[in-house]
């Protein structure tokens, strides 16, 4: 197992290398500053409560209240502490405290480096293991274990895939149901083979309670820890994209075609009912003389407007300021867009 001086070594030498290459990683997947920020729709909010849910659960068995006992940590005692005088240091024994005296008499040290291993509800009620100093003992304890371990992360799976299904998450939870169900596949494949390949035989050196190693207590707090920290993560991932702030998806040719359809057909309706106004107006006697009259008056007006001499200098400064040539230029460009270049 990789200590946490080594960690934290590895984190001083690559930090400085990688942290600008996650910041501009980041920022590549940052939404644009124009997209228009939305509000968390009702299937994200489902999935997301799902989330947190799970989180708050998984934190909460990492309180030691849920913890099995370690009666080494509890009495303060060595693991070469004789057996009778270990089980008369536990304020209260229980059925379950009986069990454990009876394999630690009969398996010794070995039997106690298996309990470090993991915990006691395996070596209690194991039916594989009759002699806890067997060869294969071990091996039979990790069978019993795999029940209880992936019991835990099965659960947790079962979460993510709700909360990112479309029924329940919607089409935004759902793009990330892959990388959540891998995530927690990944969590529950280092959690199993952290316990596969831990050397109980290492605590077997240590003299003092303090140089123990608890790792089924350790890998408990830590698991579940995992738990929620992907859970959280899963759930950023959801909300980001949900509202606009990131990993945000160009829409696609097929929904762009419908928008425009929408607004061509807007358009052709209001054009429509404009001619059919317009035929209405122009059909009756009364009302094409009232447009025609207002027309007539209209252009007197405008070229009164347009005779007088303030109106005659501002037109005069405003087109003295115009550069022909650019919006020449500017028209021919906006033509070729539209229409595609002259042939």
């Amino acid at each position: 197992m990789l200590s946490w001086s080594a960690i934290r070594s590895a984190l001083i030498f690559f930090g400085p290398m990688l942290l600008p290459r996650i910041i501009a990683f980041y920022r590549s997947l940052r939404a644009p500053n124009n997209a228009q920020r939305v509000p968390v729709s009702p299937e994200a909010s489902r999935a997301l409560n799902l989330l947190f849910a799970s989180a708050v659960v998984s934190l909460i068995f990492t309180l030691p209240y849920f913890k099995p006992t370690n009666i080494f940590r509890e009495t303060e005692s060595r693991l070469q502490t004789p057996t009778p005088v270990l089980f008369n240091r536990l304020p209260t024994i229980t059925p379950q405290d009986e069990i454990l005296r009876q394999i630690f008499t009969t398996g010794g040290l070995e039997a106690r480096l298996q309990y470090l291993r993991f915990g006691p509800d395996v070596l209690c009620n194991c039916p594989l293991v009759n002699d806890p100093k067997a060869q294969d003992a071990g091996t039979s304890y990790l069978i019993c274990a795999l029940p209880s371990l992936l019991k835990t992360h099965l659960m947790h799976l079962l979460f993510l895939g709700l909360a990112t299904s479309t029924l329940v998450g919607g089409t935004t939870a759902a793009r990330w149901r892959t990388a959540a169900v891998i995530s927690g596949i990944v969590v529950m494949i280092a959690d199993v083979a952290s316990v596969a390949t831990y050397e109980h035989q290492r605590n077997a050196r240590a003299t003092t309670f303090s140089a123990v190693e608890n790792f089924f207590w350790t890998r408990w707090w830590v698991s579940r820890l995992t738990i929620c920290i992907t859970d959280i993560g899963v759930a950023l991932l959801i909300w980001a994209s949900a509202t606009n702030r990131a990993f945000v998806l160009p829409p696609s040719p097929a929904v762009i075609l419908g928008s425009q359809t929408r607004v061509l057909e807007k358009s052709l309706a209001k054009f429509r009912s404009l001619g059919a106004v317009r035929n209405v107006v122009m059909r009756e006697t009364g009302l094409r003389a009232k447009v025609g009259e207002y027309w007539r008056r209209e252009g007197e007006i405008m070229h009164e407007v347009l005779e007088e001499r303030d109106v005659v200098e501002a037109m005069n400064e405003v087109l003295a300021k115009i550069d022909v040539d650019g919006v020449t230029r500017g028209a021919d460009e906006f033509v070729e867009q539209v229409l595609g270049p002259a042939t």
